[in-house]
């Protein structure tokens, strides 16, 4: 690059003086960040199979996030359950004259309404083992939820693997488009010589090309299919784990199922 910039100031000093300090200066410049530009390399494309895409939709889909959060909600509800009751103590005061502080000084005898302070305490004592079948139940749905939030797991890796498996459909279909439409261009451009020879008519060629308008319609078409697929994809594996631009990469191959044992 440097040995570029270099060349190009040798032919800057050979410009004609009357062409000015701005313009070799502004040509240097232009120089420099052509230099730059073709220096810096293109980020590769984001391309993900199938077995991360599944890991990618466990790490960042936000439903399941959302999910994971109700075992932590469980847990806690846990630690309230086995909470044991707090002693309660209560005061209360009747007859207290505060309108008339003079009536303080009566005695008893001279007071109809003596004033009348209560003081209690209170404690809860729990029989029948409820407080370590609280603490059961509460266990109980922490594994509820536990078992839910795996459920969602597995309904979430399903989908992923549906929506890949049609996303690399519709990429399949987008190519078999695109080459069907290359094809008959090229039969178009056949009928074309042989119109243009006098092989066949106008009306035979212009029926020929008509059919052209149904290729270009299946490739959009599938180009719709295929960017509706992407963005579902991309919704379950979220939206902050791959770019707008991302690509996949996979077979259409049929494997066989294993099941747990």
């Amino acid at each position: 690059m440097f040995r570029n910039v270099f060349s190009s100031s040798s032919r800057i000093k050979s410009i004609d003086p009357r062409v000015g300090f701005w313009r070799a200066f502004s040509l240097l410049t232009l120089l420099l960040l052509r230099g730059t530009v073709y220096g810096q390399s293109q980020p590769p494309a984001v391309r993900v199979d199938l077995d991360q895409a599944i890991q990618l939709a466990l790490a960042h889909n936000h439903a399941l996030k959302a999910a994971r959060t109700l075992v932590h909600q469980s847990e806690a509800q846990e630690g309230t359950a086995a909470l044991r009751l707090n002693p309660v103590l209560t005061t209360d005061y009747s007859f207290v004259p505060v309108f008339s502080p003079s009536n303080f000084d009566l005695p008893i005898s001279q007071n109809p309404l003596p004033e009348q302070f209560d003081a209690g305490i209170s404690y809860t004592i729990e029989r029948g083992h409820k407080r370590q079948a609280r603490v059961a139940a509460a266990r109980d749905m922490t594994t509820v939820t536990r078992s839910q939030v795996n459920d969602t797991e597995r309904a979430l890796t399903f989908g992923v693997a549906q929506q890949f498996v049609g996303a690399l459909l519709a990429k399949s279909n987008l190519e078999f488009a695109t080459h069907n439409l290359e094809s008959f261009q090229q039969s178009v451009g056949v009928s074309e010589s042989r119109y243009k020879a006098g092989d066949i008519s106008e009306g035979d060629f212009l029926k020929i090309r008509l059919q052209l308008l149904q290729f270009q319609t299946d490739v959009s078409f599938a180009q719709l299919a295929l960017a509706q697929a992407f963005a579902g994809l991309r919704r379950l594996i979220g939206y902050d784990a791959v770019p707008a631009d991302y690509d996949i990469t996979g077979d259409l191959a049929y494997s066989p199922l294993r099941g747990n044992k």
